[in-house]
């Protein structure tokens, strides 16, 4: 049940990497996507809450905002977001670019 739980969560949270890179890829052009947390951010207050986060995502779950939440304060902020944009390869962010 537990191996059906973790293969279930990453299934989704791929998903979620899709949705994400679907919605950006017409930034760049070149098979690249925004790494812009403000693109989530309709407020501007510089984090995302899971209202924003699934307004964004035509399909969000809270299972994969849980996710990108690593210090589990119901807001994905902009060190969290680059973590997630790094550890998954999507372009060399560093803190400040696109």
């Amino acid at each position: 049940m537990k191996k059906i739980l973790i293969i279930s969560t990453l299934f989704f949270f791929a998903l979620a990497v899709g949705a994400v890179a679907g919605n950006y890829h017409h930034y760049s052009g070149c098979g690249m996507f925004s790494t812009k947390l403000s693109d989530m951010d309709p407020n501007g207050d510089g984090t995302v809450t899971l209202e924003e986060f699934n307004d964004y995502m035509a399909a969000g779950h809270k299972g994969i905002f849980d996710a990108l939440d690593t210090n589990k304060d119901s807001l994905i902020d902009d060190d969290e977001w680059t973590t997630f944009i790094e550890a998954h390869s999507y372009g060399s962010m560093k803190k400040g670019a696109a």
